[in-house]
């Protein structure tokens, strides 16, 4: 994957989709919804993301529905996707994908 290629940040049910579809994860950690991963690693992740022009997509696993979402990890994710202006592009059984607006679109 080159540097200009589009990361992914993935939460929830999607261990390994960042290897099938080729993209970096730009978080620390894979699994940033286990326990073991720190909320103030994500909270420092999700800031230094904000502050890059360029926006991942987000990908949301199966039985993880961001408009329900009530644990702090999830709460930071959906702020994430509020404040940089996520759409939801795409959405089967298995995965949500969000996707920032770009120039307004």
């Amino acid at each position: 994957v080159s540097e200009e290629e589009d990361g992914i940040i993935t939460y929830g049910n999607a261990p390994g989709l960042h290897y099938i579809l080729d993209r970096k994860i730009v978080t620390s950690d894979i699994w940033i919804d286990l326990v073991t991963n720190s909320y103030d690693v994500l909270k420092d992740d999700l800031s230094r993301i904000s502050d890059e022009a360029k926006k991942p997509f987000v990908i949301v696993g199966k039985g993880y529905d961001i408009t329900t979402m009530t644990g702090d990890k999830e709460k930071l994710i959906t702020k994430y996707l509020y404040d940089n202006a996520y759409n939801m592009v795409y959405k089967s059984d298995v995965f949500t994908v969000y996707g920032a607006k770009v120039n307004g679109k």
